[in-house]
């Protein structure tokens, strides 16, 4: 495990999402493939009554160590799994005070954001 403290890693989870989505390299696209979305809402719903920062940490450190996992572990490997990304999803929820749409939405709006799609227009 590095020196990194379990705040530093979900805030370089966090931040390695959002570019990721607003790249739409082919780690999202691994992403929509798997059908991993299921998966992340389900964990985003048990981590919705985590109400601040620190428990979130608190929360965080324990699920990291018991993986063993370090921060930004899986950088341009598609690997992350729907914990590790709901984590990130809800640190940044906490930061900006309201709650992300669900992860396939995510990654669809983004998608349709880059090719001037308009997505969920009638």
């Amino acid at each position: 495990m590095t020196g990194v403290d379990d705040a530093a890693r979900l805030a370089i989870d966090a931040a390695l999402l959002r570019s990721l989505v607003a790249s739409d390299n082919r780690v999202t696209a691994n992403w929509r493939t798997a059908g991993i979305g299921p998966s992340v809402d389900v964990v985003r719903s048990q981590l919705a009554p985590i109400l601040d920062r620190v428990a979130l940490r608190a929360s965080y450190g324990r699920e990291a160590r018991r993986a063993g996992r370090s921060a930004a572990w899986w950088l341009g490997t598609g690997a992350a799994t729907a914990l590790e990304l709901a984590y990130a999803m809800r640190w940044t929820e906490l930061a900006n005070g309201r709650r992300s749409a669900p992860f396939a939405d995510v990654l669809e709006r983004s998608r349709a954001a880059r090719s001037g799609s308009i997505v969920g227009r009638r």
